[in-house]
Parts: structure tokens; C-alpha cells; sequence
């Protein structure tokens, strides 16, 4: 995933979408990034980097029948230390916690 731009509380994601059923296509999505996910631990912030791989929910047959799957981004053993070395990999980067 990709991120174009923020747009005051929300998020231009840029996405690759695989899913079973159809072809990989590209999307374009606006939303925002629950607090649960981007948000300040002691003072760092720790932002999705681009190029992070967040799962997505099918919710139709639809190309955008989908959203993305916040909680099962968190629950990806070693998610901080991934999301680490992507903001290192693009220039920026915030210790991961523990």
C-alpha cells in the first residue's frame, strides 16, 4: 500500500488489490487509519509506511467491495518491526516499541 497524500484526519491509499476471485487490480482508497494503528507511543509517531501489505475484507463481488482489515494488520506477528524497516527503507523511520 501506498500513501499519496493526507487529507486532514484521512489518508489517500493507493492500493494493489489480490483477490481470489478476480485479476490483481490497482485502487485508490480515502479514509482514515484508526488511532489503534497510527497513533504515538512515547512520544514517536508510527505511521504506515508505504509499502506496507494490509489484508482486505471482501464484502461483494465488486472491485470496490472491499476495506481494509486494520485488525488483522495488528495481529501480523512482527508488525512493528516490519513497519520499522519499511520507514527505513523510504528515508524515515521511529524505533519499533518494546
Amino acid at each position: 500500500m501506498g500513501l499519496l497524500g493526507r487529507l486532514k484526519d484521512t489518508v489517500v491509499h493507493k492500493l494493489e488489490v489480490h483477490r481470489p476471485d478476480q485479476a490483481t487490480y490497482s485502487l485508490q482508497r480515502e479514509e482514515r487509519v484508526p488511532g489503534k494503528v497510527e497513533g504515538t507511543l512515547f512520544l514517536a509517531s508510527h505511521k504506515i509506511p508505504a509499502g506496507a501489505e494490509v489484508p482486505l475484507r471482501i464484502n461483494g463481488p465488486g472491485k470496490e467491495d472491499i476495506e481494509l482489515d486494520w485488525n488483522a494488520y495488528l495481529a501480523i506477528p512482527d508488525q512493528a518491526a516490519r513497519a520499522y524497516h519499511l520507514r527505513i527503507q523510504n528515508g524515515y523511520a521511529n524505533p519499533p516499541p518494546g
